[in-house]
């Protein structure tokens, strides 16, 4: 220990904190004065752990609070959607022998009507509207021969669908969540699924590129 204590005294004179000239004096003034302090630094690292923790106490509250607001607010979202999607018409056939017509009665033969419904279009219909902006591999002349279907058994999700005649186009499906399509409303977003599907939604449409 007394050479422990000795190594550490000579790196505190090389530092010029101490010197033997005054026999270490400002060692021992040091130490004079880290005892009467000690009860006043001691009550001071008190009060400061008695402010951390009360932040600390006040943080939680406040993390469960803002716990319960979300879990609340994702409740009503939720349940927004839920009546939202159950006013909707489930089985719409459209006109008599229409697109819509055949493929509604398609589903309720095979008994696979979504529980929200489901709707047909024509990729010509789409591009037409200026929903669909285009299909890479495809031009817009087999836009008549291509299908989009839009359907949703779940709350909140959307599934489509493209085909080609009575064929499916590999990797023309996704699952589309309401919360996505709220979130671009305002926003353009660009998003792939299945590293096949991509599209982007602006304003009130939702622009698809098959690729």
């Amino acid at each position: 220990m007394k050479k422990i204590a000795l190594e550490n005294v000579l790196k505190l004179e090389q530092t010029g904190k101490i010197s033997r000239h005054n026999q270490f004096q400002d060692i021992l003034n040091a130490i004079a004065t880290d005892i009467r302090t000690k009860h006043r630094r001691r009550e001071q690292r008190h009060r400061e752990l008695d402010g951390v923790q009360q932040t600390l106490s006040h943080l939680d509250e406040k993390a469960q609070f803002l716990d319960e607001k979300l879990k609340s607010y994702n409740d009503y979202i939720e349940q927004a959607m839920s009546t939202l999607q159950s006013t909707k018409k489930k089985g719409k056939r459209g006109f008599i022998f229409s697109r819509q017509y055949f493929h509604i009665r398609e589903l309720e033969k095979s008994g696979k009507v979504p529980k929200f419904g489901s709707f047909k279009y024509s990729a010509r219909n789409l591009f037409e509207k200026g929903v669909l902006v285009s299909m890479e591999g495809y031009d817009d002349r087999q836009y008549d021969k291509i299908s989009f279907t839009l359907s949703s058994d779940e709350v909140g999700v959307f599934f489509i669908e493209a085909s080609y005649g009575s064929m499916m186009i590999p990797g023309g499906s996704a699952h589309v969540p309401l919360d996505d399509l709220l979130q671009v409303r305002l926003h353009v977003i660009y998003f792939t699924t299945h590293n096949s599907w991509s599209k982007s939604i602006t304003n009130d449409y939702f622009l698809g590129t098959i690729q």
